[in-house]
């Protein structure tokens, strides 16, 4: 590369912020003055570099044929590293390889390859025979080295250190086992615990919204709760009797007016066993009072505020996208809308949760991007997904459930500065140990960081 292709790539890493623990900061590894070069990058780093940010930083420059090759090789590794393998498409993704390498070998020079290099061919062949990649790599290794390292009192007997930490940790996991049914004294609670049900971490503190705006949660909660479809239901075909003239968008409009009121009085009227107990708090509303938060934990995810993001230089966790349904309308007289799933992008302004008294609904405000073919677009040759966060969509529908969102973030694209690249986020969670069982674990499925890969994985 030249000066100003280097100055291009390394700026463009020197700006990225990822969400919690996602990687290591970008910026420690960058130089900017003088060699423009990048360095003291463990293996971990190295790993994220190739999977997802180079990718990303060499956009813009050199030839377009090199450019997606590298582009494919990255691809190539993220495949393998996947947590979810299908071993019938082991032998196309050999294909890929052996291809790449070929345009590798008549675009670089020869003093490009060497045995490192090779070894590419050879590890769909290993995966066959040893399995996944994070089956058998460093990391769990090296966490655990790090670990034992840490129990390390007396430097200069340290295997009895370990052994004595060691065999105190067991100690202290019997005890919190064998009293499990009350609270334990002096023993620490985990960090992870309520994670994934959902916890608030920063910025905690009761506010009152306007009664407009509370309603407007509200009725959101409403329509995402399936013991509340029947009611929605029953609801609307009241509205179509009584206004047989008007159409779906007016009848839709009538019903988002009324719902709240109408379903309120609906269940105090039919207050028997048969209403579920979540239907009889969501009846009665929730609290004036609203807890905010500036972060929330839930689902594995980390999620801040914009404003919390702006505060941190290393860390983004405001980013979030949602595959919903919605009703589109050619025009204000069009009678037959057309029902669409879409892929939405935006930032979290607010965090709140909404108290039913027997139970809370945490509800993420956000302003989501324009969803149009002028603010949201696909770069084909790489597949990434490209959105505008300068146009932002007008709705009056802000909120969505924060159990329902997966979080993204956006690196601005090196090409055009205009543009902001969305790369999936994944979920920090360590281990079984840290959910209640294994259904739970699985549940939680990862998202690839490349957006470039076609392939469906499933491990047998």
């Amino acid at each position: 590369m030249s000066r100003a292709e280097k100055r291009i790539f390394c700026e463009s890493l020197y700006g990225i912020k990822v969400p919690t623990g996602y990687s290591s900061n970008m910026k420690r590894f960058v130089t900017l003055n003088g060699e423009l070069k990048l360095s003291s990058m463990k293996s971990h780093d190295c790993h994220v570099m190739m999977q997802v940010f180079l990718p990303i930083a060499i956009r813009g420059i050199l030839p377009k044929h090199v450019r997606h090759t590298i582009t494919e090789l990255c691809s190539f590794f993220h495949s393998i590293c996947s947590k979810v393998l299908d071993p019938s498409t082991l032998d196309s993704l050999q294909t890929r390889v052996v291809e790449t390498l070929c345009k590798f070998e008549m675009y670089f020079p020869p003093a490009f390859f060497d045995i490192m290099v090779h070894l590419i061919v050879h590890l769909v062949r290993e995966i066959k025979l040893c399995g996944p990649v994070f089956l058998r790599w460093c990391y769990p290794f090296e966490r655990y080295m790090g670990t034992l390292k840490d129990k390390v009192r007396n430097p200069a007997q340290p295997e009895g250190s370990i052994i004595q930490g060691i065999v105190g940790e067991e100690i202290s996991n019997f005890v919190a086992e064998y009293f499990a049914s009350v609270d334990p004294v002096g023993l620490p609670t985990s960090r992870h615990e309520g994670r994934l049900e959902g916890k608030g971490t920063i910025g905690s503190k009761l506010i009152t919204p306007s009664v407009e705006k509370r309603k407007q949660a509200h009725l959101f909660v409403l329509h995402h709760v399936p013991d509340v479809h029947p009611y929605l239901s029953e609801h609307m075909e009241e509205l179509r009797v009584s206004n047989p003239g008007k159409g779906v968008r007016a009848l839709t409009q009538m019903h988002n007016k009324t719902f709240i009121d109408w379903f309120h009085k609906r269940v105090l009227n039919d207050l028997d066993e048969s209403v579920p107990e979540t239907v009889k708090w969501l009846a009665f509303g929730p609290r004036e009072a609203v807890r905010s938060y500036e972060g929330y934990d839930i689902n594995g995810y980390t999620f801040w505020t914009e404003r919390q993001d702006l505060k941190s230089r290393s860390q983004q966790n405001s980013g979030v996208s949602l595959v919903a349904s919605s009703t589109q309308y050619a025009s204000s007289k069009d009678k037959s809308p057309v029902h669409a799933e879409s892929n939405y992008y935006g930032r979290i302004q607010e965090i709140w949760e909404l108290d039913y008294c027997n139970f809370n609904i945490c509800l993420l405000c956000c302003t989501w991007v324009d969803n149009n073919r002028r603010c949201v677009r696909n770069d084909d040759p790489c597949g990434f997904t490209l959105v505008d966060l300068s146009r932002l969509r007008e709705t009056e529908e802000p909120f969505v459930i924060a159990s329902q969102v997966k979080q993204v973030f956006f690196v601005t694209d090196p090409a055009d500065h205009k543009w902001s690249i969305v790369v999936p986020g994944k979920r920090s969670i360590l281990g079984i140990g840290d959910v209640d069982n294994e259904e739970e674990y699985d549940a939680f499925e990862d998202l690839p960081p490349l957006p470039i890969l076609k392939f469906v994985w499933k491990m047998m």
